[in-house]
């Protein structure tokens, strides 16, 4: 019994000698794709948030560029507005009442064409019918708006 043990002991001990070494390196192997999978995920992280930072970056200069553009069209108006030079009493009280004037004006046109005109059916290309009256009130009220956003709302007083 003890010669068949030496006989057969020294290749178990081998072989599980052998199966622990290939154990030890599977486990290796498994240990450096999981730090390499943390490595990746770390980096996709960063790239991930230098495009989200890029991405408000860029949104920042849009609006920059936007609000630089729009004081430049404002500044270049008020020069514009300025460079009439100075204007008589008179002058100033009768340009004070043209924004109201035009506006009631405006206002009185739209009452005036939407009472008095036709009842002409024109078909657009949608084949929606209307009356001729109702597209002429819609083209004055679209400039009606226009000029009223302008007179009252971009041409306002900013403070600084």
């Amino acid at each position: 019994m003890g010669f068949l043990v030496s006989l057969l002991g020294g290749p178990i001990v081998g072989v599980l000698g052998s199966a622990i070494s290939a154990g030890m390196s599977f486990l290796e192997r498994k240990q450096k794709i999981e730090e390499t999978k943390l490595e990746y995920a770390q980096e996709l992280k960063l790239q991930e948030m230098n495009i989200r930072a890029r991405s408000e970056e860029m949104e920042s200069e849009l609006l920059i560029a936007q609000t630089e553009a729009v004081t430049q069209q404002l500044s270049a108006s008020y020069q514009h507005d300025a460079s009439y030079g100075q204007v008589g009493q008179t002058a100033a009280t009768v340009l004070r009442f043209v924004r109201p004037a035009l506006t009631f004006g405006l206002l009185a046109l739209v009452a005036i064409v939407y009472f008095t005109m036709p009842e002409a059916q024109i078909v657009d290309q949608n084949g929606v019918a209307s009356s001729l009256g109702e597209l002429v009130v819609l083209k004055i009220l679209f400039l009606t708006e226009v000029a009223l956003t302008w007179w009252f709302i971009d041409r306002r007083k900013t403070n600084k």
